[in-house]
């Protein structure tokens, strides 16, 4: 992960046009989807604001979220079959008669065997036999699997391996091992020493583009980049999920509508992001239906109690 699990949470929501929110028992839910095909996707409105509850209003055009051309940049994840995903090629590296190159362990310098925590990050190849990052791996090779595929100079399968394992830990992390070596003494060539196992591999800058051409012929290009690491290229409604999300962004952009920053002293425990209600500014002017955006309470110790509210018209 790139950032702070929550913000990675939030992250893989946004993809999904959903919120994440943590209830009562801690538990963390994914919510207010449109993609949801389980769960009732609502857009009543289930509350009113009007001008004697509010308190301080501003308004925002967004017009900076307008756009008529959507690339949608996206990563997708393939699972490989197994293969191999590390093996040691940490310099100096030496080469014997017949051009084979073997890595000379003559002292304990190497930090392989001088480091605790030496990371064998794994890496495998796609249908193209380009080599890829390895975000999961499983079916990992055991530690006596490892000992014994070991190719040493001058060894045999009958004689007693000159390295002992220090440590192999292929649990604690996914994407990579732990691994340390003793050499016992011995002044050892090492042929190979490699990690086989089934992974899951990223697959970056995939795009799709889509585009309304009445909106530009009447307003001109104006293109927006989306970037996202976790869409899925599934089908969604007989159509891939990646495919239906950018139309729907290319919508969103094409239609998106002024919003309003607001203050109420009413404390609105009660409302969550994603959900809809209807506001009315004065007396004058109807209710308009809006989605909440943010939300922020704020209580100090000498003024009343103050909700402030970012919310986008629909």
């Amino acid at each position: 992960m790139a950032g702070s699990a929550w913000k990675e949470l939030c992250a893989l929501a946004k993809a999904y046009d959903a919120v994440v929110e943590c209830g009562k028992d801690l538990t963390l839910s994914f919510i207010e989807s449109p993609y949801d095909t389980e769960n009732d996707y609502s857009e009543d409105s289930d509350f009113t604001l009007d001008e004697t509850q509010i308190t301080h209003y501003r308004f925002f055009n967004n017009n900076d979220k307008y756009a008529n051309n959507i690339r949608l940049k996206y990563t997708r994840y393939v699972q490989t079959e197994r293969q191999e995903l590390w093996s040691y090629s940490d310099a100096p590296v030496w080469y014997d008669e017949d051009m084979r190159p073997y890595y000379p362990f003559t002292d304990d310098s190497r930090k392989i065997i001088s480091d605790n925590d030496y990371q064998a990050i794994y890496t495998a190849k796609n249908d193209e036999g380009k080599t890829r990052n390895v975000v999961y791996a499983d079916e990992i090779t055991s530690e006596e699997e490892f000992v014994r595929d070991m190719q040493i100079a001058g060894s045999s399968p009958t004689m007693t391996p000159s390295f002992e394992i220090v440590q192999y830990d292929t649990t604690t992390y996914k994407d990579r091992a732990i691994v340390q070596l003793s050499r016992n003494g011995d002044l050892i060539g090492l042929y190979k020493a490699a990690i086989y196992g089934h992974a899951i591999i990223s697959e970056t800058n995939y795009s799709i583009f889509v585009k309304d051409d009445n909106e530009i012929a009447a307003k001109g290009q104006i293109v927006k980049n989306i970037t996202s690491k976790y869409l899925s290229d599934d089908l969604f409604e007989d159509e891939p999920f990646c495919q239906r999300r950018a139309k729907d962004l290319l919508q969103d952009c094409i239609n998106c509508k002024g919003g309003y920053y607001l203050t109420t002293y009413l404390p609105l425990i009660h409302a969550r992001v994603g959900a809809f209600m209807d506001i009315r500014l004065n007396a004058q002017s109807g209710f308009k239906k809006v989605r909440i955006d943010e939300l922020t309470f704020r209580y100090k110790k000498e003024d009343a109690l103050s909700s402030e509210i970012w919310v986008t018209r629909v």
